[in-house]
């Protein structure tokens, strides 16, 4: 037979006796009642509670953590989740905006983006694909298309001239306009 000590009980003194103070974890007794530490709660404290960090916007404390709302996240349902448009193609949810990857945009990042080839020239991206203003064209604006329907880029203008004139300098003065850094020829 064991003696056990004043609040613990059983053949072994394994099991916590309540005679004396039935409140767990620091919690007092009071009356009939237990008074808790803030991190504890229930009827004999035995319950983690969320008193150092409250849920709110909804949530409800369940063992110590916040069970938040769909539209809600973080250590006390503070901060706004992305449950209504969730982040795909590796996007990360913050404060409740998908922060996507380079190579896509829109609320979810489920549409591509022109990060590889951004449009130039006054050109605006939709769907991964650059929208050209009427005087380009290509994938990325950068092909000027001169009046007469020819489109030039600036190297293959170079390219031509450079065999045919050893000063392209005076020739560029001459008989060409340049327009955003792009040649065309004036006939």
């Amino acid at each position: 037979m064991c003696f056990c000590p004043p609040e613990w009980q059983g053949q072994d003194c394994s099991e916590h006796s309540f005679a004396s103070n039935p409140c767990l974890n620091g919690g007092v007794y009071y009356g009939s009642m237990c008074v808790c530490p803030p991190e504890w709660q229930g009827q004999h404290c035995s319950e983690h509670s969320c008193a150092s960090h409250p849920c709110i916007n909804g949530g409800t404390c369940a063992r110590g953590v916040c069970i938040c709302s769909p539209e809600w996240q973080g250590i006390d349902c503070s901060e706004h989740s992305c449950a209504s448009h969730p982040c795909e193609n590796g996007g990360t949810c913050a404060r409740g905006v998908c922060i996507c990857s380079p190579e896509w945009q829109g609320i979810d990042c489920s549409e591509h983006s022109c990060a590889s080839h951004p449009c130039e020239n006054g050109g605006t991206c939709a769907g991964g694909v650059c929208i050209c203003t009427s005087n380009w064209e290509g994938d990325d604006c950068s092909t000027f298309k001169s009046p007469s329907g020819n489109f030039f880029t600036k190297m293959s203008i170079l390219k031509m001239f450079m065999s045919k004139f050893y000063h392209l300098d005076l020739f560029l003065k001459r008989n060409c306009y340049t327009y955003k850094d792009q040649y065309f020829i004036v006939s």
